[in-house]
């Protein structure tokens, strides 16, 4: 029995720990390979899920601040102790490959490869600015001289590997992100729900946009889209963002535009929820506002669900899967044509529900968990 060492950079409900959680499950119930996983940053709300079906190892515990305080010696001993532990745990475990997921593993992947004697594949999510801002261009370049084999998420991931970090072709694979299938008949009440709770009247039209408030996801086009759509169309159209911190440097500077521009009872930014998929299910066109995305989950979850996307040109992955069938891509930045995107669905009901349907059909048709973890699977296989 094969047994592959799966490293995340954390357990929390974000889309490459989703992913990679959806994979382990599925190896576990349709493999003989043997998962185990360690997580770089321990204390997220899915380390429990790993936990479940896996072996799991935690390299990095994150103390109180209060004892960081009381004695940061000797926590930094402590901190050493448990290196040391893990890699003799590891020693015993004898993985066959060492599964890196995201790129920000890699460093400690590399680590590993030497003490482990066994190889690397790295599965990148990322593209170009993440990678500058989490481990820089020079470090990732050389790094991936000691990865055996990539696994991209998007196109746009495997061509930024071999332009910008001289990856050979043939040492990539593009694997599209997947998820489960959702169906829109398990949130038949959503749409009145969601209004209800949002004082949204019943027949307006719901634009939904979700993740981290942050510069790279771009709410702050988010706010200037729906600012463009209220002058065009008369404000009969509403907009929400479900995700990311309200209090965080960016979601402040996002309330004090809503209130300068008048705002506050059109769009509203409601938080992380645990009920997401009731949200997607009672909108009606979901927006993706993002300046660099490899290919986000968020957009597969609206797809399953029938709702078109829109979003911009040479903004990362997504583009791939609309294409011109399943929603609008506009070019980079133009919150002008995305809006004119916005109304022209907003009107036109028909084009709408069959960019959904299309777009609900190429999801089920390429991005279900048992076809993407089947090629991810084939090429572990290969691999090894």
């Amino acid at each position: 029995m094969k047994k592959i060492l799966f490293i995340s950079h954390e357990a929390t409900r974000t889309g490459a720990p989703i992913v990679l959680l959806h994979l382990i499950r599925w190896l576990k119930e349709q493999t003989d390979l043997e998962p185990s996983v360690l997580i770089l940053k321990g204390g997220g709300d899915m380390q429990v899920d790993f936990e479940q079906i896996a072996n799991t190892f935690v390299w990095r515990k994150n103390p109180p601040m209060s004892r960081w305080k009381r004695n940061i010696k000797r926590l930094l001993n402590e901190r050493i102790d448990d290196y040391r532990d893990v890699k003799n745990e590891l020693r015993d475990l004898a993985p066959n490959l060492i599964y890196a997921n995201t790129i920000v593993t890699l460093e400690l992947a590399t680590e590993l490869s030497d003490i482990l004697r066994c190889p690397v594949m790295c599965h990148v999510h990322e593209l170009q600015l993440i990678i500058q801002e989490s481990i820089g261009n020079d470090k990732f370049t050389k790094l991936a001289k000691r990865v055996n084999f990539f696994i991209a998420a998007s196109e746009a991931v495997s061509i930024n590997l071999i332009k910008a970090h001289n990856v050979s072709e043939d040492k990539v694979a593009k694997v599209h992100e997947f998820i489960p299938v959702l169906e829109s008949a398990q949130f038949e009440m959503s749409r009145q729900n969601i209004r209800n709770e949002l004082c949204i009247p019943e027949n307006a039209l719901l634009v939904m946009a979700s993740g981290t408030i942050e510069w790279r996801k771009s709410p702050d086009l988010f706010i200037q889209v729906a600012q463009q759509v209220q002058e065009i169309e008369g404000q009969t159209t509403y907009f929400i963002w479900v995700g990311g911190g309200l209090d965080s440097y960016t979601g402040v500077r996002g309330q004090y535009d809503l209130a300068r521009a008048g705002l506050n009872d059109k769009v509203k930014f409601i938080g992380q929820k645990t009920n997401i998929h009731e949200y997607m299910s009672g909108s009606d066109i979901f927006l993706l506002t993002s300046r660099e995305d490899a290919y986000p989950l968020v957009c597969l979850e609206a797809a399953s669900l029938g709702k078109p996307i829109i979003c911009f040109k040479d903004s990362g992955g997504m583009p791939e899967f609309v294409e011109t069938d399943c929603g609008i891509v506009v070019p980079y930045l133009r919150t002008d044509i995305m809006a004119q995107a916005v109304v022209r669905l907003s009107n036109d009901k028909t084009e709408r529900l069959r960019l959904g349907t299309n777009g609900a059909r190429k999801m089920r048709a390429r991005h279900t968990v048992d076809i993407s973890a089947n090629e991810i699977v084939s090429l572990i296989r290969k691999f090894l």
